[in-house]
């Protein structure tokens, strides 16, 4: 994971690090590792960011006694696959709520910065200029749909072209990634 890196990174620099996660035994697995690496505190939370409450609780707790966040880093999130038909409203709702959400009650404790890195790598991004010209251009044009970024354009290139291929490396990708159980469903 992500922020057990990030985390590791912190904790051999001898960081006071708040940790929170869904799933005790990663927390606590993480917190032995802390210590072993020399973090100089090592604060643990169970909180679930689909929860109320639960991100802004341990920052309330770090607040009363005086401590500030200076760096935070959110690793929240996950996509829905698999086939269409077997997928529901539920499970997308399951996604907005953790990715969005989630990210919202985050960012309502106070702690998150407007001069946030952008997590989404360069090369999936484009500008919104470009993106905007290539919309107006395509409306301008009559185009009832255009596709703007790259790796968009490899997508539909691929679907249209090697199909077989495009669905191997999905099918490949979606099994290598296990997602979350639902919050009704066990230790999600």
């Amino acid at each position: 994971m992500d922020s057990e890196r990030n985390a590791r990174a912190y904790e051999r620099k001898g960081s006071h690090l708040l940790l929170l996660a869904r799933r005790r035994d990663r927390l606590e697995l993480v917190t032995a590792e802390a210590r072993a690496l020399g973090a100089a505190e090592v604060e643990v939370h169970q909180a679930d960011v689909t929860r109320d409450g639960d991100v802004a609780h341990a920052v309330a707790g770090l607040q009363v006694r005086g401590i500030g966040l200076d760096i935070v880093y959110t690793n929240v999130g996950f996509g829905v696959a698999g086939p269409m038909q077997s997928l529901t409203v539920a499970d997308y709702q399951r996604q907005f709520d953790t990715n969005v959400v989630g990210l919202l009650r985050t960012d309502n404790t106070g702690v998150l910065h407007a001069d946030a890195p952008d997590p989404v790598p360069a090369w999936l991004r484009v500008t919104t200029d470009k993106a905007v010209r290539e919309i107006v251009d395509a409306v301008e044009r009559g185009r009832p749909e255009v596709v703007v970024t790259g790796h968009a354009i490899l997508l539909v290139f691929l679907s249209r072209q090697a199909p077989r291929l495009l669905r191997f490396i999905l099918m490949r990708a979606h099994r290598g990634r296990p997602e979350p159980k639902s919050a009704s469903g066990g230790d999600a």
